[in-house]
């Protein structure tokens, strides 16, 4: 049988092939001991006894054969390890990074027990093994870091058994979420699984429901973890083949056969292929679970009745059997591992339903990508719709990109500390633009720019001294402007031309320590038609507000500056007010009551705030086209900061790890001689006089380096001899004050000073000894390699 990913079960393969290696392993994993001998025999016993009262259930699986063919017991195959890596202690994220780590392969013969049940640290080394594998290897971990964990043997829909995910959405990616299983487990249904009735299983996908038994229980393990020991849930299904969280309410098995763990092995004497929903998970009661060993003390307090219809009390020594010690060494996983993450190459595919999620292990992907999910239209995933991407250690602080394609539009996010504090970038191609700041790294309180490209420029702040909240600038093209260039005018990075201001706007917020009728609220500066509106807040307890317009009207001369106003009643004055010089008009921030102002506390200010405003606009749309261009020179040439730990050297494409002795570490060590070989393949094919000159060479630079290294350590004892002669320098010169301090401050830099001249004098000596005997042995060494005599 085949993976939905073409992938089929290998493992006798690799059981055959490891005999080569056998020597590599401890007598535990090729030996049975006293101790394992007896309580196989008390296991076949209690096998066989099982098989003849209930002859219509499947045999137990207790005592498979590991790789080197020795019975051994599933209980005593876990080991449980705590890995000392943090991203491995939490239950979901040990569970997702499993799944991928080891690649998944069915079981060889489908619905019946593997034939053989390698050790966790064999699965480590293989990198691929079937459900029973994964299980017992996640199981391992999960009570290490602390989990109440089990695994499961029983039925499972055949979607599960061979992976199909394609019929799963792609917002349940990441499988149920830690945090859907605490809600989960908050839901009174959930939280009393003794309580549930035959409905439960209508949380059942229909197609599941639908389906009978035969079509689509198959034999699979996963995990089960029973809560109140390091997390308040009740209980929670893991699948190991996609690190999937599952409540007892919405788990897809279909029946439970039996459990195990380190301790203790419990066979399920409930309803015959009864639903999961419909279990009771209290492993004491006798009544649904039976218990093949139990201690003595524990039996004994027992009264009830076991499977086979005695009392426990009454044979007490039969059933009193200590499970053996794992025979399993302890399970390591190296650093290297652990960020390739998926190997051999670092990168995984896997194919849902209208989607398509591609993972890539840190220092894999030159772009940093970590992890890219395509959504499409169809089932046939042939349309696009909408690409997520997630990057890793970039230099310029991306951390995600969503491309909406139908709408061309691309959406950005940044982490802290790049330039400009830039927060998101959202672009819809050649019609808008949404940039958004991190308002805390600004200094200006900027918190979101919006650009209609062309046609108009908002900007939205918050907490400005000068209240400012609204900055809006409405403009058009002009590609042809040559002379006559007018006066309000904006860089363009769209086209050659520049951008016309028509309409500037500016909103203010309302402060709670002023009058409100003398607070400005919005200007409005109308470029093209000469004039300026401003409204004011509103006073307590009123329905209208100031507002006042200021129109240019020129002449030959002079400038007429035409001003209505309202007043908090509604009612306009008018006034005449004539300018020395043609200029334009501005707001003024606070009015007085009076209709007619002076020229001199009107116009000034109006012209000032006008020419700021523009000014402002201007700063920030030669900011805008600077970060767009920053962008693009970023997206040109990506740079990926190195992490804290150097990214790790990825295999060549179809190199495979089946084969391999477990915990054998390959080493690539760089040949001292290869600086040396020139235009040579190799030493046998170097020849006499390209040997001579090799050994010369190699010689002559370790000569060097011992030369420089004794030049090294000579220049430190120099300068340390120079500064103590100036210090015995300068105390003589001082030694008329007779001041006792300085003289215990000079006895204590000349003993730190005589202390490293010591040292110093001792790497010096140690040096001039061994350099000798490593230039022989480095002669010596050379002669045997390159065969000169």
């Amino acid at each position: 049988m085949f993976t939905c990913e073409g992938i089929k079960s290998r493992k006798s393969c690799r059981v055959a092939a490891l005999n080569v290696f056998s020597g590599n392993f401890t007598g535990s994993y090729a030996s049975e001991s006293r101790k394992e001998a007896s309580c196989n025999q008390y296991l076949e016993a209690f096998s066989r006894r099982f098989g003849t009262l209930f002859p219509h259930r499947r045999q137990l699986f207790l005592l498979p054969k590991n790789e080197h063919g020795v019975e051994k017991f599933v209980c005593s195959t876990i080991r449980p390890t705590l890995m000392p890596y943090q991203e491995l202690y939490a239950m979901d994220s040990l569970a997702s990074f499993m799944c991928h780590f080891i690649q998944y392969e069915p079981l060889e013969t489908v619905n019946e027990f593997p034939t053989v049940l390698p050790s966790p640290t064999q699965v480590l080394a293989w990198r691929v093994g079937d459900s029973f594998d994964l299980s017992v290897l996640l199981t391992s971990f999960l009570l290490g870091a602390g989990y109440d964990a089990y695994v499961v043997v029983g039925s499972a829909p055949s979607w599960i058994c061979f992976r199909d995910e394609s019929r799963s959405p792609s917002d349940r990616l990441e499988g149920c979420t830690h945090t859907q299983v605490m809600e989960s487990a908050t839901d009174p249904e959930v939280q009393s699984p003794k309580l549930r009735t035959p409905d439960a299983t209508s949380s059942l996908s229909p197609s599941l429901n639908s389906l009978s038994w035969q079509e689509t229980g198959l034999l699979h393990s996963w995990i089960l973890v029973r809560g109140l020991k390091r997390d308040p849930l009740d209980l929670t299904f893991i699948e190991p083949t996609t690190g999937r969280l599952f409540t007892i309410c919405n788990a897809p098995y279909l029946e439970i056969e039996a459990i195990w763990n380190n301790k203790n092995y419990w066979v399920n004497m409930q309803e015959y292929r009864a639903p999961v929903q419909r279990l009771d998970f209290d492993l004491s009661n006798t009544d649904s679970w039976e218990a093949i060993l139990l201690n003595a003390s524990r039996h004994g307090a027992s009264g009830t009745s076991n499977m086979f219809g005695e009392e426990s009390v009454a044979q007490p020594c039969k059933r009193a059997i200590d499970i053996p010690p794992s025979w399993v060494l302890k399970l390591e996983l190296s650093r290297d591992s652990l960020q390739l993450r998926f190997p051999p190459d670092g990168h995984r595919t896997l194919f849902y339903q209208q989607s398509k999620l591609e993972l890539f292990a840190e220092g894999v992907q030159p772009q940093g990508l970590a992890s890219k999910l395509i959504t499409y239209n169809d089932t046939l995933r042939t349309i696009a719709v909408e690409i997520r991407e997630k990057f890793l250690h970039r230099r310029d602080k991306l951390l995600g990109r969503v491309r909406y394609v139908a709408e061309c539009r691309v959406v950005e996010e940044f982490a802290p500390g790049r330039a400009f504090s830039l927060s998101r970038l959202t672009e819809v191609n050649g019609y808008r633009r949404t940039v958004e700041f991190y308002v805390s790294a600004r200094q200006d309180g900027l918190v979101r720019r919006d650009d209609l490209i062309g046609c108009k420029i908002v900007e939205y702040f918050r907490g400005r001294a000068d209240r400012l909240t609204y900055r809006a600038a409405r403009t058009r093209s002009d590609p042809a402007s040559t002379s006559g260039k007018p006066q309000f005018t904006l860089p363009n990075g769209e086209s050659t031309g520049d951008l016309i201001v028509q309409k500037m706007t500016q909103k203010f917020s309302r402060p709670v320590y002023r009058v409100a009728d003398r607070v400005m609220a919005k200007r409005c500066f109308y470029v093209q038609e000469g004039q300026i509106r401003s409204r004011y807040h509103y006073q307590n307890l009123h329905i209208t507000r100031p507002a006042c317009t200021h129109t240019k009207e020129p002449c030959d001369r002079h400038s007429s500056l035409s001003m209505s106003m309202g007043d908090s009643r509604g009612r306009t004055l008018h006034a005449l007010q004539t300018a020395t010089s043609r200029r334009s008009a501005s707001v003024v921030v606070e009015v007085q009551d009076s209709p007619l102002i002076p020229e001199q506390t009107v116009v000034q200010p109006l012209l000032t705030s006008e020419r700021d405003c523009l000014t402002d606009i201007r700063r920030s749309q030669l900011e805008a086209l600077e970060l767009l261009k920053l962008r693009r020179c970023e997206e040109a040439d990506v740079v990926i900061e190195k992490p804290r730990l150097d990214p790790i050297p990825v295999p060549a494409r179809g190199v495979s790890l089946v084969g391999l002795a477990p915990m054998r570490v390959a080493d690539d060590h760089t040949d001292y001689l290869t600086p040396f070989l020139h235009a040579v393949e190799g030493l046998s094919a170097i020849g006499y006089a390209e040997a001579q000159r090799t050994r010369d060479q190699c010689l002559m630079s370790l000569k060097e380096r011992l030369i420089e290294r004794a030049n090294i350590i000579m220049l430190r004892l120099s300068e340390e001899n120079s500064k103590l002669a100036k210090k015995q320098a300068m105390f003589q010169r001082n030694q008329r004050e007779n001041d006792p301090s300085a003289e215990e401050e000079f006895e204590r830099i000349c003993s730190e000073a005589m202390f490293r001249i010591h040292i110093l004098e001792q790497r010096l000596a140690s040096h001039e000894e061994c350099a000798l005997q490593k230039f022989q042995e480095l002669d010596l060494k050379l002669s045997g390699r390159l065969l000169l005599g």
